[in-house]
């Protein structure tokens, strides 16, 4: 419910750029609606490091999971044009070619307008929430002390609790 009025408090006081105001005001899902109930889109971004201020998103790619089914219609992928170049070993690790890039890859804003009109008002699933949620802050210039307009639901979050659970 603090994310709902966070997000809320940026829509009615237009503090958001006006590009982004819609997405602050579509609803998010009821917090006591079961998660089967809910629509969870897994997202993933593949990026030049994790240095937010330096590194940039390279690809993007997601699935919405709908009705406790994964649904492979809402499947997609985006490559991304950089400015800079790719370090060898990012391309190693990622098997990202900057020809790929290049010839594949979208804009970056547009690539996040994009997923903002995917994510907005939703359930997003990731491993390691921040990554994802500083790389669409930054990409926007939306300052850091800025709520999503989404629900974040963390894989490492959930292992690290579960790990802390005491065994059966």
């Amino acid at each position: 419910q603090r994310i709902a009025r966070r997000c809320s408090k940026i829509a009615e006081k237009e503090l958001a750029p006006a590009s982004l105001r819609p997405f602050y005001s579509r609803r998010l899902p009821d917090p006591k609606a079961r998660l089967f109930d809910c629509t969870i889109t897994c997202i993933d971004f593949e990026t030049t490091g994790l240095d937010f201020d330096k590194d940039t998103v390279i690809s993007m790619g997601g699935v919405s999971i709908i009705d406790g089914s994964i649904n492979f219609e809402t499947a997609f992928h985006r490559f991304i044009k950089t400015e800079g170049k790719i370090a060898g070993e990012t391309a190693v690790i990622n098997q990202i070619t900057p020809e790929q890039l290049e010839n594949q890859g979208m804009d970056l804003k547009e690539a996040m307008m994009d997923l903002m009109d995917r994510l907005s008002g939703s359930i997003v699933l990731t491993h390691c929430s921040v990554i994802e949620s500083t790389f669409i802050k930054r990409s926007l210039n939306l300052p850091d002390t800025f709520t999503l307009p989404m629900y974040f639901l963390d894989t490492m979050q959930i292992e690290k609790t579960l790990l802390k659970q005491p065994s059966p």
